[in-house]
């Protein structure tokens, strides 16, 4: 028997594959093997094509039937899209990013026969991005779906090859944009602008951007519970995406770690008062819903009193209304947008002298050369700061006679 389809997939700490074929009346089937001892996907992989070509009763993966000859790349490319979909693997907002890189496939070539793109093809397809002025990431990511879906289908006995081999398509190179942030004046300038507005979820939301870092989503998913007072912790341990649908749903961090970021002595005042202002604005209606207290804990900072959160693309544009007000721009002469404020509380911490790693860590970020990539360029004070420190430390150890006599100066 011929398999349709066939992909793996992670269920817990295990791998497992997946056969799909279709009965004579068109209904789906499908059969799964659990992979015990394997620890990543590509391993995964071989494991099923060696299950597969057991199961077909072939010793190596046939070129598909005279029926299979019409698929398009479209056609195929939807259909491993939807079986990653199905196979509930991937974050909701991943496969949003999916399907708008699908949407870029099908419209270049999404018509071509399966069996006939080449390599050639595959390259004017990215030029193509590259012309009508998609980024270096977006044509990318593209591509990168392309690739994946070209490996499945060499694993399903669509294509003998993959015409996204490893080093045969040039992609273009991605422009590393230096992060639009507030220098110190412009940072003093903005907490100036907040202390004078009137308190609301998109100021407070601002003033945690601006001292923690956290993520636009991030502190839309952030709940009071998570705020702790006393030992001066606020805690990121989900975040806020988009669904397909256009509505919103929470989810992990974007590494899927909890992380814990000190309560600094300027936003610790800031959020109490706003959270005292809240909870007296929210409690005649938990005596009306005969709630305790403690249920104002799971409440949003920076959502409704109903217990919703704030869309983090809603937070956005309110913002962009308070930047657009007050001219808010940042150091490339841009104006600064809601997740520039991170970049500000980045950049504003290493000029500071700040250890790189820990900046990294409150970030979130996942390897330390992540926060170096982005905020590699020292500002010149930070670099004066490094000098001094060197000059302090043994700048008073020179004997200025022994100085004199290696330079010639001595009278």
């Amino acid at each position: 028997m011929k398999y349709q389809n066939a992909f793996v997939r992670q269920r817990g700490e295990r791998w497992q594959g997946v056969l799909k074929w279709k009965d004579d009346s068109g209904k789906w089937h499908s059969k799964s093997k659990s992979f015990p001892n394997v620890t990543g996907k590509q391993a995964a992989e071989r494991l099923l094509a060696e299950w597969r070509q057991e199961e077909e009763g072939i010793a190596s993966i046939e070129p598909v039937g005279e029926l299979d000859a019409a698929l398009t790349v479209g056609d195929y490319m939807q259909g491993y899209v939807d079986n990653l979909r199905d196979s509930a693997s991937l974050e909701r907002s991943t496969l949003i990013g999916y399907g708008t890189s699908l949407n870029y496939i099908k419209s270049e070539m999404g018509n071509v026969k399966l069996t006939a793109l080449t390599t050639t093809r595959v390259q004017r397809f990215v030029n193509a991005m590259n012309k009508k002025g998609y980024s270096a990431s977006t044509v990318k990511k593209a591509y990168n779906l392309l690739g994946a879906g070209m490996k499945q289908a060499l694993l399903d006995g669509y294509i003998t090859a993959s015409p996204c081999g490893r080093g045969l398509v040039r992609l273009p190179k991605k422009q590393q944009r230096k992060p639009n942030s507030l220098d110190a004046t412009g940072r003093v300038r903005l907490m100036g602008i907040l202390g004078q507005m009137e308190p609301t979820p998109t100021t407070i939301a601002a003033y945690v951007a601006l001292f923690t870092g956290a993520r636009q989503g991030e502190i839309a998913a952030l709940r009071w519970r998570n705020v702790d007072f006393d030992n001066s912790v606020i805690r990121i341990e989900s975040s806020i995406g988009q669904s397909n649908e256009g509505g919103t749903y929470e989810k992990g961090t974007k590494t899927n770690a909890t992380r814990d970021i000190p309560l600094s002595k300027t936003l610790a005042p800031i959020l109490k008062s706003w959270h005292d202002r809240r909870f007296t604005e929210w409690r005649p209606q938990r005596m009306r819903g005969g709630k305790t207290d403690d249920a104002f804990g799971a409440l949003y900072v920076v959502g409704d009193l109903d217990g919703n959160h704030i869309n983090p693309h809603t937070l956005g544009k309110n913002w962009t209304v308070i930047a657009r007000q007050f001219n808010i721009v940042g150091i490339q002469g841009e104006r600064l947008t809601f997740h520039g404020l991170r970049h500000s509380f980045a950049t504003a911490t290493i000029e500071q002298g700040a250890d790189v790693r820990s900046v990294s860590d409150i970030l979130g970020h996942a390897d330390v050369s992540v926060t170096l990539n982005i905020y590699a360029d020292a500002s010149p004070q930070a670099k004066r700061r490094t000098i001094d420190l060197l000059d302090d430390e043994l700048g008073n150890l020179v004997d200025a006679d022994v100085y004199q006599l290696h330079t010639g100066t001595e009278g």
